[in-house]
């Protein structure tokens, strides 16, 4: 059935295409030899993936592919696997499409369905509710398509208009929450761009059969289809960026009804007021003492991914960064965080220069042109590193009270009387003890050798008194002292961590300068004890030297 439906629906839609390709004037991008040269061997992809990361992806004539590949839509293990992965989009595509198709044309055909006079109330179970909420859907869709790009022809023709309208409208309606939101449109119009700049036109001469593979995988009658995978894939982790928080329904409160935080808000203040504290203090403070809502501009950077503050071309190297560092598991866009830093830092003079809150926001609303867009890339990989080797700083600002029980439970220090119960030596590993015993009138001296599993050896003279009773010499290796000095040194390496905590992380100072002090305090502590157990070994061997003497002496 489905093939039926494919072939019933992609007909219609391949003559659509075809006149509207032969309307829309412009250079094509396509290229045969790059695709051999990329998709072919597991090193070429590698080599086009590195591209996608310097923002070099215009010149390979693969970008439309790459993205496919690099967000999982395509499937390039083999020629087989490409090859059906992307019949199963389109396939899947088709069908939903011919729903909707079929829905338009029975309101139309049927007017009872339609008719408010016919009797009966409009009801959510009623299809004419859900033929007036179609309505109001495709009018705000339609009403943000008009809007979209119109300085460039290719969005002004009707067909790519209407090609969006039926992306835009069928994911709202598989994606009812959050259904369409402004800015999805801004998404798609990028993603039909890149397509269909690289379509294959069904007449163009195909020398190979990896010329084959690229004309089918590039269809230019199917870029419908190809766009809506590769939007879906990309809304797998953007979605919850338009979502917004709705308040809980009824008079009745529950536990978990306290106000939450949108996904979008909570995004834009880890921006500005975490990540742009740790690469650019001096910034993030003027921003925050002007007081510069991140969301006021972030809001838009986020969602539409940037194109609205760029010239379209210059806004696809971008867009091929993003996708480079795209995670198919989960659809996570993370590039985009360390792009608005770069962005941020690329204005940091005009922002720092005025203390005007309203010329900031007109400053990142209006973003000024770039002459190298790479070097937005080359400055967001940057601080990608620069965040991540600050991961602990970072966890310790987003959840600071989290933070504060970790570290309280990670310095929780031992008492004085702790330190010296503790530092008694562990249970000896196993052993073999051999004993040789001596026979003599005077006090049995009994030599204990021990043979630890880890090789070591350690001697123990055990004296037997005239009344019987055993008294052990000190070992000659002094467990003690070498529990306290290991001890010490996990203290100065904590004192050593706090020192930096207090240079690096404001929110740290008040819990770091109290354990501190602790840990200074239970040092000197340890360094008594092990003072005191110096002196004893030192007393220990010199009274067992002098009780040694007397006791040749009197044999």
């Amino acid at each position: 059935m489905e093939d039926n439906v494919l072939a019933a629906v992609s007909k219609p839609v391949a003559r659509s295409r075809k006149s509207s390709a032969e309307s829309l004037c412009y250079e094509k991008n396509f290229s045969f030899e790059g695709f051999e040269q990329h998709f072919t061997t597991p090193e070429g992809f590698e080599k086009l993936k590195m591209a996608a990361e310097l923002g070099n992806l215009e010149k390979t004539g693969c970008r439309w592919n790459a993205w496919r590949a690099l967000c999982g839509a395509l499937d390039i293990t083999s020629p087989e696997t490409m090859r059906r992965s992307v019949e199963e989009g389109r396939k899947r595509y088709y069908i939903e499409l011919d729903k909707y198709n079929k829905l338009k044309e029975q309101f139309k055909q049927d007017l009872t369905l339609c008719n408010p006079l016919a009797g009966g109330q409009i009801t959510p179970q009623n299809p004419l509710s859900s033929f007036y909420e179609d309505q109001e859907l495709e009018s705000t869709i339609k009403q943000d398509i008009d809007r979209t790009h119109q300085e460039k022809e290719f969005f002004s023709n009707a067909a790519v208009k209407d090609m969006m309208m039926n992306i835009l409208f069928i994911w709202s309606k598989a994606n009812p929450n959050p259904s369409y939101r402004q800015g999805m449109n801004e998404l798609v119009a990028v993603i039909l761009y890149v397509c269909h700049r690289e379509a294959v036109p069904p007449d163009q001469p195909k020398a190979n059969e990896k010329d084959q593979l690229l004309a089918f995988l590039n269809d230019e009658e199917h870029v419908e289809a190809d766009v809506y995978i590769v939007f879906e894939r990309l809304m797998k982790g953007h979605v919850e960026m338009f979502a917004t928080h709705q308040p809980p329904q009824g008079n009745k409160k529950k536990i978990d009804d306290r106000p939450k935080t949108s996904a979008i808000i909570q995004r834009s203040n880890k921006i500005q007021n975490v990540y742009l504290h740790i690469v650019d203090r001096e910034l993030q403070t003027h921003l925050q003492s002007k007081q510069v809502e991140p969301q006021i501009y972030l809001l838009r950077w986020i969602r539409c991914m940037l194109v609205r503050e760029f010239h379209l071309q210059d806004s696809l190297v971008l867009w091929d960064t993003i996708f480079a560092d795209f995670k198919p598991s989960n659809g996570t866009l993370e590039m985009i965080d360390f792009i608005c830093l770069a962005m941020l830092s690329f204005v940091r003079s005009a922002l720092l220069s005025k203390d005007d809150a309203a010329f900031c926001l007109q400053r990142l609303l209006k973003f000024p042109p770039v002459e190298d867009m790479k070097s937005i890339s080359d400055l967001a990989y940057r601080y990608r590193s620069t965040i991540r080797e600050n991961q602990r700083t970072v966890n310790a600002m987003l959840n600071p009270q989290a933070n504060q029980a970790e570290k309280k439970k990670e310095f929780s220090l031992p008492t004085p009387s702790a330190i010296l119960s503790s530092s008694r030596p562990n249970p000896a590993p196993t052993t073999t003890t051999t004993t040789t015993t001596t026979t003599t009138t005077a006090p049995t001296p009994t030599t204990t050798t021990t043979t630890h599993t880890n090789g070591e050896t350690s001697r123990q003279v055990v004296t037997q008194n005239n009344n019987g009773s055993l008294s052990a010499r000190l070992p000659e290796t002094n467990s003690r002292t070498m529990a306290e000095k290991t001890r010490i040194e996990s203290y100065i390496e904590k004192i050593e961590d706090l020192n930096y905590s207090l240079k690096t992380d404001a929110t740290m100072k008040e819990i770091a300068g109290s354990k501190l002090a602790q840990i200074l305090s239970s040092l000197n502590n340890a360094k008594e004890v092990l003072s005191q157990l110096q002196s004893n070994h030192g007393q220990q061997e010199s009274r067992g030297a002098a009780a040694k003497t007397h006791f040749f002496s009197k044999n």
